[in-house]
């Protein structure tokens, strides 16, 4: 073939054995219109081709299509031909269809004493395939080290919250032992109170009938405090088991002053209780 003068009848130019021993695929194309005139052995190899079926093709018909276009190949050659060289990836198609990535260098150069465009295409599917699979690597390594970022959020949050139900445990088992020794307090005053008159009543201390009378009456308050504070713990356990009803009533808190003030001063008759209450209205 000698469509460009690049092959003569009888044998091959210099260069051209120059260009078949080369590892990478070669073409030789026409500087003023880009059309392919020469290949070297290994563009044989590559595309499937022989030397004069590729000197019949265009660049579209070893290309993949979309966006590896004759037109964007036209352009490529055209900026190499001004001096400027290009270096670029190129999705390829040999032959039989088979689809694969090539690393195209093409650079004006002097061919035979003519100046042509030289096209040296290597093939770098593995280096693509290389590529995409480090990427992938890369993107899973990323996405388990935010997995990993997100787990330790999620222990960290877990932490705080578990950290704040121990502070409201203890905290909480604070309030019950303060209302444990509330009632304990409680308790005590009442069965100190029926302890000290049941003893009076019982070694016949308060002979006088009036005071007699008062003593009982001081116990049966006495008693009616502990159903009042037994029937409180109740009400206790019904608020925390959210069952719990609020019924409001109205409250004479002169009344309930006067009474504590009596209680004390039965029990303490060596002791001056003072009472002091605004005017009734």
């Amino acid at each position: 073939m000698d469509a460009g003068g690049e092959r003569s009848g009888g044998g091959r130019a210099e260069h051209i054995s120059l260009f078949d021993a080369a590892n990478d695929a070669i073409f030789v194309h026409d500087a003023d219109t880009g059309q392919i005139v020469d290949v070297n052995l290994r563009m044989t190899e590559m595309y499937g081709y022989s030397v004069e079926e590729a000197c019949g093709l265009s660049v579209a018909d070893l290309s993949a299509g979309e966006p590896y276009t004759q037109a964007r190949a036209v352009e490529l050659l055209r900026k190499a031909a001004t001096g400027e060289p290009q270096l670029f990836e190129w999705h390829a198609r040999d032959r039989a269809g088979r689809r694969f990535w090539v690393e195209v260098n093409i650079k004006r150069a002097a061919v035979a004493g003519t100046e042509r465009l030289l096209a040296i295409v290597r093939d770098v599917t593995e280096r693509k395939r290389a590529e995409a699979e480090r990427a992938e690597l890369l993107a899973r390594a990323q996405e388990a080290a935010r997995e990993a970022e997100e787990a330790r959020a999620d222990n960290a949050r877990l932490f705080e919250q578990a950290e704040r139900r121990a502070a409201a445990l203890a905290e909480e088992r604070l309030r019950r032992e303060h209302f444990i020794s509330l009632v304990a307090h409680e308790l005590r005053g009442s069965m100190s109170v029926i302890s000290g008159y049941a003893a009076l009543l019982r070694q016949g201390a308060i002979p006088d009938e009036a005071r007699h009378t008062r003593a009982l009456e001081v116990i049966a308050k006495q008693v009616h405090s502990l159903d009042r504070l037994v029937s409180d713990l109740l009400d206790l356990s019904l608020i925390e088991a959210g069952r719990f009803s609020v019924v409001r009533s109205p409250t004479d808190l002169l009344a309930v002053a006067r009474e504590v003030v009596q209680h004390y001063h039965d029990c303490a008759a060596g002791h001056e209780l003072i009472l002091v209450l605004p005017p009734e209205p």
